[in-house]
C-alpha cells in the first residue's frame, strides 16, 4: 500500500521574504522525518489577505492531506 501523499501550504506576505522569515518556515518543513511531496508557497502581492492566499495555494494541491503553516511560524522536528 502507498504513502498517502502531502502537501504543506504557506501563505505569504512578500515581506516575510524580505526579512527572512519565509525562509525560516521554508527550512523547518525540509528539517521533518516525514517530507512533504508539495509545497506550494502562496505570495500576496495584491494585498488580499490570507485567507484568499491559503485559497489560492489550496487550489493547486492534488495531494491526499495538506496542511497549512503561516509565513511566521515554524514546524518543529517530527
Amino acid at each position: 500500500m502507498a504513502r498517502p501523499t502531502i502537501s504543506v501550504i504557506i501563505p505569504a506576505h512578500p515581506a516575510r521574504a524580505r526579512n527572512g522569515m519565509l525562509n525560516r518556515v521554508l527550512a523547518s518543513v525540509h528539517a521533518q522525518t516525514l517530507l512533504p511531496d508539495a509545497v506550494h508557497v502562496a505570495m500576496d502581492l495584491d494585498r488580499q489577505g490570507a485567507a484568499a492566499t491559503r485559497q489560492r495555494a489550496l487550489d493547486a494541491v492534488t495531494t491526499d492531506y495538506v496542511t497549512m503553516i503561516d509565513s511566521d511560524d515554524v514546524m518543529l522536528p517530527k
